[in-house]
């Protein structure tokens, strides 16, 4: 479910222990400094361990920056091809426990006084009976935005869409970035300013303990379902006769089309799908994502 994570804290003893922490470990805690002596960046001095981010601020604020999932999996020796911590196994509710707990015993992060800033959250999806490319290759908008090709190193293959400063919308190939075997489909949102999802997730209270709450997490499924429904995914067809259909595979015309428009023929398209799509891509997706989200939860207790 969650991964990216962007969090701050002013509490003293956070900035303490961190400190404490690099110094018993042999960790670099380093200034930028000028070719006269000067420290720059405010008095910044930057950390990384493990694959977390963090800047100390000279008016005592701590910001952390890292991967929840990675970060989990690089603790346990979970690695991928290249050696280096993955994230394209299921994130359960346990495996974020524990690393909330692993930033409290090592970091002195008090949940409930650590702000979230930024938050990527998701599924991987893996019982698919359609192939990703296939799925991928289906989406044609978001809701007045056309998706475009996601920029990967490597092999790769997935769309996005972006509200620069807001949020992102990702879907990808998640086995063919791993070079795994089987089918992996990731869905993502990721929130580059908590002020998209902070009342709708968080009713207004962005600490890091909401994670630990399955108010939070259900609304985070629900969240991701909305994001599919609006959507415009097209399927595949026995015959395209419809005229309709040149209009409804055509980003342009959701681009440039009037909101009121856009509804009427997202109903049309949706019925359309529901009577002669011979995939039902939507329904797929919505199925398994409610499955991957249940996996997550077996077994747990939140009381």
């Amino acid at each position: 479910m969650f991964d990216w994570i962007s969090m701050s804290t002013k509490k003293s003893e956070t900035r303490s222990k961190i400190e404490d922490f690099c110094n018993k470990n042999y960790i670099n805690i380093e200034s930028t400094v000028s070719d006269h002596g000067e420290i720059l960046n405010s008095g910044k001095r930057f950390i990384e361990y493990r694959g977390i981010k963090i800047i100390l601020l000279s008016n005592g604020c701590v910001k952390l920056m890292f991967s929840l999932h990675k970060l989990y999996n690089e603790l346990h020796g979970i690695y991928d091809f290249k050696n280096q911590a993955m994230n394209h196994d299921t994130f359960d509710f346990s495996k974020v426990k524990y690393i909330i707990t692993w930033l409290e015993l090592n970091f002195q992060i008090d949940p409930m006084h650590t702000l979230i800033h930024q938050l990527e959250f998701g599924f991987n999806l893996s019982n698919l009976t359609i192939d990703s490319k296939t799925i991928i290759d289906q989406f044609i908008a978001y809701k007045d935005r056309r998706f475009n090709s996601l920029d990967v190193i490597g092999l790769g293959y997935g769309i996005e869409v972006l509200f620069p400063k807001y949020y992102k919308i990702k879907i990808y190939d998640k086995a063919l970035q791993y070079r795994l075997p089987q089918q992996i489909l990731r869905i993502e949102y990721k929130a580059l300013r908590l002020k998209s999802i902070e009342f709708k997730i968080f009713n207004g209270d962005n600490m890091l303990c909401k994670l630990l709450e399955i108010d939070t997490w259900k609304r985070c499924k629900d969240y991701i379902l909305q994001q599919i429904q609006a959507c415009i995914i097209s399927d595949r067809f026995k015959c395209k006769t419809k005229h309709d259909l040149f209009n409804w595979e055509n980003p342009k015309f959701w681009e440039l089309s009037k909101a009121h428009i856009r509804y009427k023929a997202k109903t049309k398209f949706d019925k359309f799908i529901r009577e002669r799509g011979l995939l039902q891509i939507k329904n797929s997706l919505i199925n398994n994502i409610n499955t991957e989200y249940n996996t997550m939860l077996i077994g747990h207790n939140f009381h």
